[in-house]
């Protein structure tokens, strides 16, 4: 702590330095009339500021305090609390829990399936079947002389409260039935999304679903004749329905949110234990398991290290907010996006550098509208990043500009940039932000972050490529390299 405290006390003195008056300031940093260049070509509202790593120093810094909408860079504090409250080495529970006595075969009682907010559980990046847990849990429970349970199989989502969005979301996010922004639950399964393939190879209806269960309503509204398909379930509704035409050759494929994931997760498990043998007389339902309730298998998860590329460097929304509730449930007893919106508000002023005032989580992806923070109090947390064992952890979830396994892929393409910034994009409408690490042309490690509001984000995005680009490009005792246009407008999700 001691380390972090050093360097964001000239942090704090230098940027107020930098951003006050010419009159007033000492000698401006040395690239703060080169960025303050390219930022005033772009009109909105922006907060940048680059720190030198190595030398404690600003290199330049605008608006560094005005509180913004910061979109998908809010998941920098996702990651950095997580880290620092659970560690790298985390792993996530799933437990099979049962009621009532085995007798003759017969299990008297009921099985629940209790989650602790593992967003990997039957995730298929991660499995290569995702009904491959349950099937696991099906037979350890066979295992132990079980072929007919009397009572239900009930999900335990408990871990987090029913909110199972963050107010202001976008409207593309359809009410969780859009695959980027699934519902968010205490028991997840297979990303909370159904699969859903549609093709002649898929039987009679011509429709598969994964998981196959009951629970999950699909209304199969395709005709025959060739086409294509598409699914779609509406904001308030739990049906989902399936139109247009069957393809005549190959499949098409969906993912679709569901309405109520605890209970496709509970369903999913009764489908396995079906599969396995076991008679289950009750159906699936949710239902908080009692004390009483026995361990019959533990899925333990792949540790928080691996899951952090997606949430960083893919920018994936549902691994972000399942980390950022699990946290909360550890440090508050309830998984909301209330609670942990205020404690990791309060860890990033206590532990993180940040300022009070500048630092309003709303949600841990960034989705909603109502976050809001400073370029200052993401800086803070970059530095801080720095200074901890889980350090190496962290910078190895960034996307890296021009690699395409993340949303850097197409910035900083042919650029001294390419390879070599190390950062996390953000976009919704109306706002763009870039922030991350990169190195000077000297080697020089400089830390950075860019964030703009307002109605040019595809001009914004440019913007921060060139403020990126004058960091990459800069050296000690060289005049400052003048800036070159980019034309390269594609946008990147996230």
């Amino acid at each position: 702590m001691r380390t972090s405290l050093v360097r964001l006390i000239p942090l704090a003195a230098a940027i107020v330095v930098a951003s006050a008056p010419a009159s007033e300031a000492q000698a401006p940093p040395p690239l703060q009339e080169q960025a303050r260049s390219i930022v005033e070509g772009v009109s909105g509202e922006w907060g940048a500021v680059a720190w030198s790593l190595d030398r404690n120093e600003v290199l330049f810094s605008i608006n560094p305090h005005q509180v913004l909408v910061p979109a998908s860079t809010n998941k920098i504090f996702t990651t950095v609390w997580a880290l620092d409250r659970l560690g790298p080495d985390f792993r996530f529970h799933t437990d099979l829990l049962a009621t009532g006595a085995i007798e003759d075969g017969t299990l008297r009682g009921d099985l629940f399936l209790r989650g602790s907010g593992d967003p990997s559980f039957g995730y298929p990046d991660f499995t290569e079947d995702t009904m491959d847990p349950l099937r696991i849990m099906a037979r350890r429970l066979a295992e132990r002389g079980v072929r007919r349970v009397d009572g239900a199989v009930f999900g335990d989502g408990s871990a987090f409260d029913t909110t199972y969005m963050a107010a202001e979301w976008p409207a593309s996010a359809a009410g969780g039935s859009a695959e980027y922004a699934p519902r968010i639950s205490g028991l997840a399964f297979q990303r909370n999304v159904v699969t859903i393939r549609v093709g002649p190879g898929n039987g009679e209806t011509g429709l598969r679903l994964t998981p196959a269960v009951r629970e999950v309503p699909v209304v199969n509204q395709t005709r025959a004749g060739g086409g294509r398909t598409f699914a779609v379930r509406h904001p308030d509704g739990d049906t989902i329905f399936v139109r247009g035409g069957v393809p005549a050759r190959g499949t098409d494929s969906y993912r679709v949110g569901v309405s109520q994931p605890v209970l496709m997760a509970a369903a999913a498990l009764h489908a396995a234990l079906t599969e396995a043998g076991i008679e289950v007389r009750g159906r699936a339902r949710e239902g908080r398991a009692p004390e009483e309730a026995k361990l019959v298998h533990r899925h333990v998860s792949i540790p928080l290290s691996a899951m952090l590329a997606k949430v960083n460097r893919d920018s994936d929304n549902f691994f972000a907010e399942q980390i950022f509730r699990s946290t909360a449930f550890r440090e508050a007893g309830l998984g909301s996006f209330s609670r942990g919106g205020s404690h990791l508000a309060l860890h990033m002023i206590q532990h993180g550098g940040a300022r009070e005032g500048e630092v309003y989580p709303a949600d841990g992806s960034g989705l909603s509208r109502l976050n809001r923070t400073s370029a200052h109090a993401l800086l803070s947390a970059l530095i801080h990043a720095q200074n901890q064992p889980w350090r190496d952890e962290f910078m190895g979830s960034l996307a890296v500009a021009g690699n395409p396994g993340g949303t850097m892929r197409r910035m900083f393409r042919g650029t001294p940039g390419e390879g070599r910034i190390l950062g996390k994009t953000g976009f919704i409408n109306r706002v763009r932000g870039l922030v991350g690490y990169a190195p000077t042309a000297d080697d020089e490690r400089v830390a950075f972050v860019f964030l703009y509001n307002g109605g040019n984000a595809s001009g914004a995005r440019n913007a921060q490529i060139d403020l990126g680009n004058l960091l990459a490009e800069y050296r000690r005792g060289a005049p400052p390299p003048a800036v070159e246009e980019n034309d390269d407008d594609a946008d990147d999700d996230g």
